[in-house]
């Protein structure tokens, strides 16, 4: 093999790499949200279950206090994680349209329909509902 055939060969595994590690880094923040969204519904489902089932005013108080605080601390976590997340693939994905002629022109020639995107619902808007149902069942307990 050639010294140049082997730099094209090299700069074509680099590229591939690039790819697979921005799909890693999509798919990463999916299964994060995801991870995050079950958390928030299982907290739901014990703050309802201590709703309906508790006599002991006072402790049914306490109980619902900790999993409403528990809930808008793992909402502020969810949304600082996405956040990092979704910088780090922007990272990526200008490097990829550095490098990647055809991801570049398909970046180029895309043009969303929407203003708000999936992701940035999945980033900010879906830990903010979270973080406010949280505030509100403190609120009204």
């Amino acid at each position: 093999m050639t010294t140049s055939a082997r730099d094209e060969q090299d700069r074509r595994d680099e590229d591939n790499r690039l790819w697979a590690h921005g799909i890693h880094i999509d798919d990463s923040i999916v299964q994060r949200g995801n991870y995050f969204l079950v958390a928030q519904s299982m907290l739901v489902v014990a703050y309802s279950i201590l709703l309906s089932v508790s006599q002991q005013v006072h402790r049914l108080a306490v109980a619902t206090t900790i999993i409403a605080v528990v809930g808008m601390v793992l909402a502020a976590v969810w949304g600082y994680v996405s956040w990092w997340g979704v910088q780090y693939l922007r990272h990526v994905q200008e490097a990829a349209v550095n490098r990647l002629p055809e991801y570049k022109q398909t970046r180029e020639t895309w043009r969303p329909r929407r203003r708000v995107s999936a992701l940035s619902v999945f980033t900010y808007v879906m830990p903010s509902m979270a973080a406010v149902m949280w505030g509100a069942f403190l609120v009204f307990i």
